[in-house]
Parts: C-alpha cells; sequence; structure tokens
C-alpha cells in the first residue's frame, strides 16, 4: 500500500471525525480531529470543528489557543478571528478581542457583522469615535439593521451628537429586530431627549 501524504492523512482524520460525531461519539471524534491538525495544522475545516466541540464543552482556553494558532498560520481567515473575538469577550478579555478582530480587519472590510463586531468592542472600550465609525461602515453594507443603529445610537450619544443619536435611535425602532428591553431603553431616551420646540 502506497505511503498516503500528511494532508491526505488530516482529510481522513477529520472524515473520520464526521462519522463518530454521527454516531455520537465525541471521545473519539475529538481524537481523529487532534491527530488530523497533527498530521497538517493547515487543514482549516478541522481547526474549525475542533474549536467548536471545545466551545461546546466551554473548553474556552483550549478553544482560544487554537484558534489563535490558526491565525498565525494564516490571518486571512475572518471567521476564525471572530470567533476567537468571541471566546475572548467570554472570558472577560475585550482589549484581547479588540485586537484579534483588528488584526483580520483588512480581510473583512466588506463583511458587515465583522464591522459591527469590531463597532461593538471599540464600544464597550468606551473608544466611541472608532465606534461610529465602523456602525457606520457596517450599516451602508446592511442598511436598516435595528441593533446596529442602537449601537450607532449609544456612541454618537456618548460622543455628544445628540441630534444624530436620536436620528439614529429612531431608525432602529423603525426597523426593528430588538428586544423588548431595548425597545423600551429608546423610547426613555427619545421621550426625554426630544427636540427643543
Amino acid at each position: 500500500m502506497k505511503e498516503i501524504s500528511a494532508s491526505q492523512r488530516a482529510v481522513f482524520d477529520y472524515q473520520q471525525a464526521l462519522a463518530f460525531i454521527q454516531d455520537g461519539r465525541m471521545t473519539e471524534a475529538l481524537d481523529s480531529l487532534e491527530r488530523s491538525l497533527a498530521a497538517d495544522p493547515n487543514h482549516k475545516p478541522a481547526r474549525q470543528l475542533l474549536a467548536s466541540m471545545y466551545m461546546q464543552s466551554k473548553q474556552w482556553r483550549q478553544a482560544e489557543a487554537l484558534l489563535r494558532d490558526g491565525l498565525k498560520l494564516d490571518a486571512a481567515q475572518p471567521s476564525l478571528a471572530m470567533t476567537l473575538a468571541r471566546i475572548q469577550v467570554e472570558l472577560g478579555n475585550n482589549a484581547a478581542a479588540l485586537a484579534t478582530l483588528k488584526s483580520s480587519l483588512s480581510y473583512a472590510s466588506d463583511q458587515a457583522d465583522y464591522l459591527a463586531f469590531l463597532a461593538t468592542m471599540y464600544q464597550r472600550l468606551g473608544q466611541h469615535p472608532a465606534a461610529i465609525r465602523y456602525f457606520q461602515q457596517a450599516l451602508e453594507l446592511a442598511p436598516g439593521h435595528g441593533p446596529w443603529l442602537m449601537g450607532l445610537g449609544i456612541s454618537l450619544q456618548a460622543d455628544k451628537h445628540t441630534n444624530e443619536a436620536r436620528r439614529s435611535f429612531a431608525r432602529a425602532l423603525e426597523a426593528g429586530g430588538l428586544s423588548p428591553a431595548t425597545k423600551s431603553y429608546i423610547e426613555s431616551w427619545l421621550q426625554l431627549h426630544h427636540p427643543a420646540d
């Protein structure tokens, strides 16, 4: 039997892992995915699946290390960067999440979800001018997204742009997609900040 290459071995182990998952054999699936990545660290589907399995079992540190290694091998993976940033938020490290998103931004400048997540991280760290810029870019790509309009309104308000914040909050209400608590907050804010006659 001829020798199989490392990349073929990785594909075989990955496919075996998928079969184990279908059978509910998670321990064997984890072992197969780890073997797949040992054979070929560039096997992206194996890395993503293993990271998601770590996350499902709340093994945040293992998932974080796995995704960070993946981005070191290839930074042009915005979905990996977003997943890593979510884990870093889960671990209470907003600054690391922001750094992760910034590092892959050049590969995601046309992805509204990515830009809005980046804006949210800037907002959480009190960097409202940057948050405003990226919320606006996200909304150019996907206009009328209620939660992002809400986020834009919050940063506009924090940056003392009350009129623009009012417009953004009003548009968020029109767009919908908000939780009842968020909707109630906006309505109260708009009542308190109605324009002077």
